[in-house]
């Protein structure tokens, strides 16, 4: 009986197969663990991370070894270009490229990819001769990902909302937050501009749920979509305070679940928690009602946003936030009246920026400055919004974002503070954007590799 419970297991970690050379096969999930680990243990968190996001890749695409060692290659480019970005050293201190954390880890995933582009080519391939088919590999797979598709019973909307929304967050997390002292007026302008970011998910929310009305068992099932993801992502941020020196220690875990601030982005979750019970009564307004509600909630979060509350209860007030979610059910409702201006989306964006432009001129931390950022996130979403009423289809990789959306958002913040720490990276150095792209990279991975391993379970352990 245990050697077939322990067979069965087995299987159920077994990867789908693959076409190329030796490819995904059966029983190859145990090597991937394996070298996982000794990329660890040689090479740190950054090895890690590369060998998962191979792996990740591996899983999702089977890529042939010339095109990883070209993007290991690529890597390596990059680590030397972020290098010389830092000056250069004299030759007594040449070693200070293993202090500048932006080269040191582009330079340790370009010699991962190499590694694993030498592991999958085996015998059989003769791999320096096939670099210069790699490029070619390359710009398949950015056709690919690249190229529009239409899913049947998806709205582009939502899901273009939703993508540009999952990556503006990872953006924000990455540069100083708002209780930096270091903070810069180019990162107080880009915090405010991007602010429509987790409003946007609101927003989606309530669209959705008025899309499918909800019935009996909905709050419930509502609860088992969100709640065990999240405290998933609560206990490895509380294990990685008490184990990494890189991470703040969570003092008092038990608070810190029940208010979501295991990791700070994670009110987002209480909020939405605190919400869920509301939304069965919200999407029954209809007409001037909703219109009113609609109305009522936006004056109310926008007095909420000019007043001197602390920021952690700030955040975590369901009436900051309620005005979206209302909104987004008024979408739905009116989603005729706002096809007819589908093709209006420039003039909001162009309304947008001059909202952008007016918030460098405004002082910081003035009820003006405020109410222009509260009208700066309702004309960006307005913007994403309309822009995905017009299209038809979307490139793959933002429906999967899409698909993703609640994994990426809890699952990019120990990869954004291990690179930038709690604080955050200046807008303007090398780091942020370094930053930005190896976060991204580091949260599908978990998504891809959860998929892979845990099939249809993963939505209940990550979120996606």
């Amino acid at each position: 009986m245990v050697p077939r419970r322990l067979a069965a297991a087995a299987a159920r970690l077994r990867p789908w197969g693959g076409e190329h050379g030796g490819g995904v096969t059966t029983g190859d999930t145990w090597p991937w663990v394996a070298a996982c680990l000794v990329a660890w243990l040689l090479l740190g968190g950054a090895g890690l991370v590369a060998m998962l996001a191979a792996w990740a890749l591996h899983i999702a695409v089977d890529p042939a070894p010339r095109l990883v060692a070209t993007l290991g290659i690529g890597t390596l480019v990059v680590a030397a270009l972020a290098w010389l970005a830092g000056g250069l050293a004299v030759l007594d201190e040449v070693y200070t490229i293993s202090q500048r954390w932006v080269a040191s880890r582009f330079a340790v995933a370009g010699v991962v990819l190499l590694a694993v582009a030498a592991w999958r080519a085996g015998p059989r391939e003769r791999l320096a001769r096939d670099l210069g088919a790699g490029a070619a590999d390359l710009r398949r797979l950015g056709r690919r990902l690249t190229r529009p598709t239409a899913p049947v019973g998806r709205a582009p909307e939502v899901a273009l909302l939703r993508a540009v929304a999952i990556v503006v967050v990872v953006a924000i997390h990455v540069i100083p937050a708002e209780f930096a002292t270091g903070r810069t007026d180019l990162d107080r302008w880009l915090g405010d501009v991007s602010r429509f970011a987790v409003p946007a998910f609101f927003l989606a929310t309530g669209h959705l749920a008025a899309r499918r009305p909800p019935g009996d068992g909905w709050i419930p099932r509502r609860l088992r979509r969100l709640l065990p993801p999240y405290l998933v992502a609560a206990a490895v941020a509380i294990a990685l305070g008490w184990t990494s020196s890189a991470f703040p220690v969570v003092a008092r875990p038990l608070r810190a679940v029940l208010l979501g601030a295991a990791f700070g982005p994670h009110y987002f979750v209480f909020v939405l928690l605190l919400l869920t019970p509301l939304v069965p009564w919200l999407v029954r307004l209809r007409g001037r009602w909703l219109l009113l509600a609609v109305a009522a909630t936006a004056i109310v979060e926008a007095a909420l946003a000019t007043t001197d509350a602390s920021l952690f209860w700030q955040l975590r007030n369901p009436l900051s936030w309620l005005a979206f979610l209302v909104a987004g059910i008024a979408t739905w409702e009116y989603r005729h009246r706002l096809a007819r201006w589908q093709r209006a989306w420039p003039g909001v964006a162009l309304a947008w920026a001059v909202v952008a432009v007016a918030l460098v001129v405004v002082a910081d931390d003035t009820t003006a400055r405020e109410l222009l950022t509260s009208a700066g996130i309702w004309l960006a979403l307005g913007t994403c919004w309309l822009a995905g009423l017009e299209r038809r289809t979307l490139p793959r990789v933002a429906w999967w974002l899409d698909e993703a959306t609640y994994a990426l958002y809890l699952h990019h913040l120990p990869f954004a503070i291990a690179l930038t720490s709690a604080i955050g990276a200046p807008s303007l150095s090398v780091s942020a954007p370094a930053a930005l792209g190896s976060s991204l990279i580091g949260a599908c991975s978990v998504v891809v590799v959860a998929r892979h391993l845990l099939g249809a379970r993963s939505r209940l352990v990550v979120g996606a």
